[in-house]
């Protein structure tokens, strides 16, 4: 599979989209729904933002998806270019 993380091509990101699950997609009036998150809240400051995985999410060999793998996720995609690595910067602080 492309890797949606190595590269800025459009086209691997549109066939990213059909392969990984989003925390949240957007509809067609812009409002955000719940995918791979189940309850999640938002501090009153909007600095802090924390997420529940839906119960019942695994990977292709049957293996759980935890916390843990998101959080390497999230690590590694903001390793991949300048604009990551300073949005890496406000949010790891």
């Amino acid at each position: 599979m492309l890797d949606p993380i190595s590269t800025t091509a459009y086209i691997t990101g549109i066939t990213a989209t059909w392969c990984l699950a989003p925390l949240f997609a957007i509809d067609a009036e812009f409002a955000l729904h719940p995918q791979t998150a189940g309850e999640y809240s938002v501090s009153p400051d909007k600095l802090t933002y924390r997420f529940q995985l839906r119960d019942g999410l695994g990977f292709h060999d049957g293996s759980p998806v935890r916390g843990i793998d998101c959080v390497a996720s999230v690590r590694r995609w903001m390793t991949r270019n300048g604009h990551r690595q300073a949005l890496a910067g406000a949010l790891l602080t």
